[in-house]
């Protein structure tokens, strides 16, 4: 068992502590994160060994479902178990106030969403979104280019929301 797979054993501790219920889909989302999490730290190891290369980031995770299904919960166990140290987790309304703050001091600009993402990327491996929703055109054409950036420049993303992917900006 890998060093930083406690995630089970901190579900277990955590949900009885607080008395949280388990249930079937809840499980299934921590298989998902326990692998993420081993494959976090393969990387990790890779980076440690080849500084003149970068390995490509594990591949990111949604996790999605109703209204107190424990999806904040699970994102909480996740970021804390995992192995590495260039990770963000955020609110998005919260991350979304600070990329127009950088939009505007970046106004006039050349593709401003490019440096942010690079100013990103330098600082993250991996960002945790938790509430995703896109609610208006703007914010979705924003992440559209910064995930494209982000992506490019080699971030990943683990993302809880209370919507279908589908339905995220109807």
């Amino acid at each position: 068992m890998s060093r930083y797979s406690n995630i089970l054993e901190l579900y277990e501790k955590e949900r009885k502590k607080n008395g949280y219920s388990s249930d079937k889909g809840q499980k299934n989302v921590l298989g998902f994160l326990y692998q993420l999490i081993i494959e976090w730290e393969i990387f990790s190891e890779k980076q440690d060994k080849f500084l003149s290369r970068n390995p490509l980031v594990p591949k990111g995770l949604y996790i999605y479902g109703g209204v107190g299904r424990g999806k904040t919960f699970l994102m909480d166990l996740f970021y804390t178990s995992l192995p590495i140290k260039k990770k963000l987790r955020i609110h998005l309304h919260e991350f979304m106030q600070n990329i127009q703050e950088e939009l505007i001091l970046l106004k006039g600009h050349k593709e401003p969403l490019m440096k942010i993402s690079k100013k990103l990327a330098r600082n993250y491996d991996l960002i945790c979104f938790d509430e995703f929703h896109v609610q208006d055109i703007a914010h979705a054409m924003i992440f559209e280019s910064l995930f494209r950036y982000l992506n490019d420049f080699n971030v990943s993303f683990v993302i809880t929301s209370n919507f279908h992917p589908d339905d995220l900006y109807k």
